[in-house]
């Protein structure tokens, strides 16, 4: 099956690699040290093996998200495939110059208290029944998506990585999946997760038509593994091609048509 990534990151090489050599946060986040500036190096080679991909800036503190947004936008343009996926930012930076209404928040580069900041871009997803994919912090995760359920009731969330914390741990990501299996306003991703297990509780406790296949490249990325992961995910639902089917591209394709600003 030719799977469409619904969480991939695309940079520039020398920029990572800069940012990587003089971070003062190399040892405070994980996320500094699960990036391999060689994989961005040859980040053309894993597109190709996608029919499609939603195209999100490489995070980390120091990027400038303006910047990072233009990239983006202008490699899908250049390369002729791909969404590109805006990140949030502030309400004095926002522009209605976007082309599809699906963006991204990261704890990293916001602060969930900070969340009044960034008002602009909730209403504005919220008016277009928009997609906000969003990875929060551990300690207040499920507090923070019901508090933006609550207050932008059309805006739809697509949980990073199942909504695990640092570990894939059953017990959490059971928890974050029965919170909100009822809420047909948030999906999950289940990019980072490998264990096939996981996955099948993921499809058997929610709608699997809110169910998105993703990589996370280039984070903890290797090629012949994720090759084996997508052969693993085939095999385990070979008599079910249906939902083989939504979750390797028919729901990535049907968000990327919803989403598209007219």
């Amino acid at each position: 099956m030719n799977f469409k990534d619904s969480h991939l990151h695309i940079g520039n090489y020398e920029t990572v690699l800069a940012i990587l050599q003089n971070t003062i946060y190399w040892d405070k986040y994980k996320l500094y040290r699960a990036v391999n500036p060689e994989a961005i190096k040859s980040q053309e080679i894993y597109l190709s093996s996608l029919s499609d991909f939603w195209a999100i800036p490489i995070i980390f503190k120091e990027i400038s998200i303006p910047r990072e947004n233009a990239f983006v936008t202008s490699f899908c343009e250049n390369y002729g495939k791909g969404i590109p996926v805006t990140l949030i930012d502030n309400n004095q930076n926002f522009e209605e110059t976007f082309k599809y209404a699906i963006f991204k928040e990261h704890f990293l580069l916001h602060k969930y208290e900070d969340y009044p900041e960034r008002t602009f871009y909730y209403e504005y997803l919220s008016q277009k029944n928009g997609y906000l994919i969003i990875h929060s912090k551990d300690s207040i995760r499920v507090e923070y998506l019901k508090k933006l359920r609550a207050n932008f009731p059309h805006m739809n969330l697509i949980v990073a990585h199942l909504g695990r914390k640092t570990f894939e741990n059953f017990e959490d990501i059971l928890s974050i999946l029965n919170e909100f299996k009822d809420d047909d306003h948030v999906y999950f991703d289940f990019s980072t997760i490998n264990d096939i297990n996981i996955i099948m509780l993921a499809i058997k406790t929610i709608d699997y038509k809110r169910i998105l296949y993703g990589s996370d490249f280039p984070y903890d990325f290797d090629y012949q593994k994720e090759i084996k992961r997508k052969e693993l995910i085939e095999t385990s639902l070979e008599n079910n091609p249906h939902i083989l089917e939504a979750i390797g591209g028919t729901n990535f394709e049907r968000i990327k048509t919803l989403s598209r600003i007219r």
